[in-house]
């Protein structure tokens, strides 16, 4: 510690213009900062440059560790600034427990929530399974949400159409044809002419 001091108090008498002297400072602060690293206290609870940050249980942050700042920001301003404005830090490998320098990189936005959704897709994609289609009898293969019935929004279509819509009527205003809906009790082609018999009544 005394020969990191002495080294410090030597370059700054070496300094002779303001911008030297910045630079100076910049790099003494870079030399004292990149010096912590994270230490792991227990399965809840690590610590870094004296601070001992705790994992949190709320359901939409399970996982990180928090003080005043999420553990893994705090490690990557440490090594390198502020955090850029639309900028996310992101573990590389996924894991929240890993908040090494090394594990740890600045990314937009956009690009950091594509990365988890994409990894949250591959996750549902193991609940993927064959369903037959009751308009055209195809076997499909799709996440299994509970409503795989048709193997495209055509076939739900055609399907309204040919089965639920099925049943043609007469307008009892014009006596046009329409087509209704199956078990409807739909009297008339269109809201006009419903208007128009509500008032010639």
């Amino acid at each position: 510690m005394k020969d990191k001091e002495k080294l410090f108090k030597l370059l700054r008498e070496c300094v002779e213009t303001p911008q030297e002297s910045l630079a100076v400072e910049e790099m003494i602060q870079k030399i004292e900062y990149n010096l912590p690293s994270v230490e792991i206290i227990d399965e809840r609870h690590q610590k870094f440059n004296g601070i001992v940050y705790c994992m949190s249980n709320a359901p939409r942050m399970e996982g990180r560790y928090f003080k005043l700042l999420s553990l893994h920001r705090m490690v990557w301003t440490c090594y390198n600034g502020e955090i850029p404005d639309g900028y996310d830090i992101h573990h590389i490998d996924f894991d929240k427990n890993n908040n090494d320098i090394s594990n740890l990189v600045a990314l937009p936005k956009s690009i950091h929530q594509s990365l988890h959704a994409r990894k949250n897709g591959l996750k549902t994609r193991k609940n993927r399974g064959k369903f037959v289609c009751v308009n055209c009898g195809r076997v499909y293969e799709a996440d299994d949400n509970g409503q795989n019935l048709y193997c495209s929004k055509k076939c739900l279509e055609n399907y309204k159409k040919n089965i639920l819509y099925a049943e043609i009527r007469v307008c009892v205003h014009c006596g046009k044809e329409f087509s209704a809906y199956k078990y409807g009790h739909q009297k008339f082609c269109c809201h006009e002419c419903s208007t128009e018999y509500r008032r010639s009544r």
